[in-house]
């Protein structure tokens, strides 16, 4: 970009020189007309002032143009930034040059101010390039942003067919391993109390009566048992916190995990809430499990300052979360639990602690916050 200054650095430079004792009367001159002219305020001109010959005034009497010239457009991503409008800053550069106009009169040359002119043009296009400098970076890391999003998605999808699957087969082989198996006997019962009366042998019936009567509880037990996995159906009939209550006393019967689960809510969820943090707890339980090696877990609900907060700890092994979470085929769990969290608008925090010798603590939390008003909006 400097070499836009080509054939006009030493004029601009004597321009810029000649304009120095001014300065100071320059900007007073400056800002008043920021404020008639544009209603500018005091914090936007001074953001403005940055673009200012003053304030760059001794990379151009050392002719250093490149430099210049990467300030400027740097100043033209500042105002971007800054939701400071492209047509503001433009406006407010002309009319700083403006303002020197008047200094550089009583030494008018034809040269030094046809230099002056092609310098504040100069000048103007390096602070709209900086401009959409900063746009074209802002579409760039929207587009990133948008295909790491798509990539998200694409892997959370498998992830979730996957889920299904396998939750599916797990059901099937429940009932049919577990319910199924308890039917099946149960027939075999009716049918030989049936031929007991028939041959007339009724005092044979009272044992297989007490056998039958076992095997429909452990029937109902087991259909309980796949409800509680299931979740959503039994919230609205037993209630979300007795449900999460029992969902956790469950989990620490058939794990043998101590679980301690605290709860003070002083709202009432909405549906999808109850759900979701119902599944939260789920997945994070199936981790502590699966991975953790840990003796006990607590779970804690509460609400705090405007927020729905969660958090469901283990003293396990704990996990390095850097590596992990960088790792696609050891994620999809914790992808399914953060973007049901955020799609309430919430957010979930996640640390953990590997054990070593000597360290006291080890394990891992995570932790969910959302927001009361979105609740309260749904």
């Amino acid at each position: 970009m400097h070499r836009l200054f080509s054939g006009i650095e030493r004029p601009a430079t004597a321009v810029i020189r000649t304009l120095l004792p001014h300065f100071r009367n320059i900007g007073i001159s400056w800002k008043a007309m920021l404020k008639d002219r544009l209603q500018i305020k005091p914090a936007a001109m001074r953001t403005l002032a940055g673009m200012t010959i003053e304030s760059n005034h001794e990379l151009l009497c050392s002719g250093d143009f490149k430099a210049y010239s990467a300030a400027m457009e740097a100043q033209g991503e500042l105002f971007e930034s800054h939701s400071i409008p492209m047509d503001h800053a433009i406006a407010a550069l002309s009319l700083y040059f403006e303002a020197c106009l008047p200094f550089l009169m009583d030494s008018s040359k034809q040269q030094p101010i046809a230099a002056f002119v092609r310098f504040v043009s100069i000048s103007q296009f390096l602070v709209v390039t900086g401009f959409l400098n900063h746009r074209q970076q802002q579409w760039n890391e929207l587009e990133q942003k948008l295909v790491d999003a798509e990539q998200r998605v694409r892997r959370f999808s498998v992830h979730l067919v996957n889920v299904y699957e396998q939750t599916g087969r797990r059901i099937a082989r429940d009932l049919h391993d577990e319910i199924g198996h308890n039917l099946l006997v149960l027939k075999l019962y009716l049918e030989l109390m049936n031929v007991d009366l028939k041959e007339g042998h009724p005092d044979h019936l009272s044992t297989k009566l007490e056998e039958a009567v076992t095997l429909i509880s452990n029937a109902i037990e087991g259909v309980r048992r796949l409800a509680f996995n299931l979740g959503p159906a039994l919230l609205e009939e037993a209630g979300f916190v007795p449900t999460l209550r029992r969902y956790v006393a469950q989990f620490a019967d058939r794990t043998a995990i101590k679980a301690q689960f605290n709860v003070q809510l002083n709202v009432k969820l909405p549906t999808i809430f109850e759900v979701t943090l119902y599944r939260v707890i789920q997945g994070a339980l199936s981790n502590v499990v699966e991975h953790s090696h840990a003796r006990q877990v607590h779970i804690d609900l509460h609400t705090r300052d405007g927020v729905l907060m969660m958090s469901i700890r283990d003293d396990g092994r704990g996990f390095d979360l850097n590596k992990t979470l960088r790792d696609p085929n050891q994620t999809f769990g914790l992808l399914a639990i953060r973007q049901r969290v955020e799609l309430l608008g919430g957010k979930l925090h996640m640390e953990s602690h590997t054990r070593r010798v000597g360290k006291q603590r080890s394990g891992t939390t995570i932790k969910v916050e959302i927001p009361l008003e979105d609740i309260e909006a749904t």
